[in-house]
């Protein structure tokens, strides 16, 4: 839709915001990606597992590693031009902590309308998402002490990034 288009147009300078890059590399890449990646993993799954199992298995990798693959490849060019470094664990780390995402954000909505009623009623239900959040962090942080975990970049590499996604994405 043309909402970046909008956003440029009120303000100009938002183009040469790095936030604004990584949403519009990030959705760009799901609209490219997202559908092929998922089409063609379910055509390799039902070659391996019986129908009902290739589908049950499909949806999950799609949405936890596909779909987070998809916007990564496409936001990695923005993110080694502004922080001049790229991170390899981020691979790991996204499909990871995904699935406890929307929970987090469900019982942190709760607790803080709970919180809202009467501030002990919101710590109260904050304790339900204490283990995901608890969860989050590990692995974060985790993955972060990883020697290899993050690369840093000559910043004469983010063109070379940018050229073969440009390549990439023509083929």
């Amino acid at each position: 839709d043309g909402r970046a288009s909008l956003q440029v147009l009120i303000n100009p300078l938002v183009i040469s915001d790095a936030g604004f890059q990584l949403s519009f590399a990030a959705t760009f890449g799901l609209l490219l990606f997202a559908r092929p990646m998922e089409n063609e993993a379910s055509r390799l799954l039902d070659k391996i597992l019986p129908p009902e199992n290739a589908a049950k298995a499909a949806s999950p990798l799609s949405t936890y590693f596909l779909f987070t693959l998809a916007a990564q490849v496409t936001t990695l060019p923005v993110i080694a031009l502004h922080f001049g470094r790229v991170s390899l664990s981020s691979l790991f780390a996204n499909p990871l902590i995904l699935p406890a995402q929307p929970f987090l954000l469900g019982f942190g909505a709760l607790s803080t309308l709970a919180g809202l009623l009467h501030p002990f009623l919101g710590k109260v239900t904050a304790m339900l998402a204490w283990p995901l959040l608890a969860y989050t962090n590990r692995v974060v942080e985790g993955l972060g002490k990883i020697k290899w975990g993050s690369l840093t970049l000559h910043p004469g590499m983010a063109p070379w990034l940018l050229g073969f996604l440009i390549v990439f994405i023509l083929l």
